[in-house]
């Protein structure tokens, strides 16, 4: 996962799905972050995470469209606005 912007950053993230529930981890420079409450509906995903990075705690809002092996959407991350991201999927 490639983030732009003030967040620029390269990402993995892991997901499980079941139905329409998401779950999964989040790998960054910073440690690994697993998560649950996520959703799917069509192509749609959404899910939130929390973080820790250097000892304060962030939450970002994930939402992104699915189309193949790619992934486009956006982060939220409180008041520190927003930024886009682009994903595919890594072959395992």
């Amino acid at each position: 996962m490639a983030v732009e912007g003030q967040m620029a950053m390269n990402l993995t993230i892991e997901f499980a799905q079941e139905e329409a529930a998401l779950s999964g981890k989040l790998l960054t420079p910073f440690g690994a972050f697993d998560f649950t409450g996520g959703t799917v509906s069509g192509k749609d995903i959404a899910f939130e995470i929390s973080i820790s990075v250097g000892g304060q705690d962030l939450d970002l809002f994930f939402s992104a469209t699915v189309e193949a092996e790619r992934m486009r959407g956006s982060v939220v991350q409180g008041g520190a606005g927003s930024a886009e991201f682009t994903a595919k999927r890594i072959p395992g």
